[in-house]
């Protein structure tokens, strides 16, 4: 994932050019403001998941002494990712990094502060976004793939091969990945981590 956004970076640095003339030169000052733009970019997000992750990891170690905070403890940490998001696209900066930082944060320190039951609450809600995600990109890809279907091309058998073969590609991926999942699973499950 950090692969992917720090070439993401790069291509929208990149691409800020791409609107010159291949002949045109460019100063010393363009490129170290792209640079600092494309670091910009990256660690100030890191920073601001950092500071979230922080806020919610103090306001769990406040409420987790007392019982009747108990409802409030799922909320904070769902708020966290999500405050780290808008901050980030009001700003005008890529919120993957901040993402990365308040999630990895929280889930060492927020996660230790909470209840059992709030802990199981956030893993099934999320579990369920997780579920409706994938639900919603089943659903546009046969919408795409009804598309392809209903095209009226003149070379609609190739068109029609090549979308079989993409789904059947993307569906023996997915099969791995949970073949893989699962024999992972059975290898570690002796070795159980608790929850809280």
């Amino acid at each position: 994932i950090i692969g992917n956004a720090v070439a993401v970076e790069a291509y929208v640095a990149s691409n800020s050019l791409s609107h010159f003339p291949a002949d045109q030169s460019f100063s010393a000052h363009c490129y170290i403001a792209l640079s600092l733009r494309f670091f910009r970019n990256i660690f100030v997000p890191l920073l601001v998941g950092f500071l979230t992750a922080v806020l919610t990891s103090g306001l769990t170690r406040l409420t987790r002494n007392n019982k009747h905070c108990e409802m409030y403890e799922p909320f904070i940490t769902i708020v966290g990712p999500l405050l780290t998001y808008l901050i980030c696209k009001w700003w005008r900066i890529n919120p993957i990094f901040g993402l990365l930082a308040c999630c990895l944060l929280q889930e060492r320190y927020v996660f230790m502060n909470m209840a059992s039951r709030s802990v199981a609450s956030v893993m099934i809600f999320m579990e369920a976004l997780a579920n409706l995600a994938n639900t919603l990109l089943q659903v546009f890809t046969g919408y795409c793939f009804f598309a392809v279907l209903t095209q009226k091309s003149p070379d609609l058998q190739a068109t029609m091969t090549f979308a079989f073969i993409v789904l059947a590609i993307s569906y023996l991926v997915k099969g791995a990945q949970l073949g893989l999942l699962i024999v992972i699973v059975k290898i570690f499950s002796s070795k159980k981590r608790p929850i809280g």
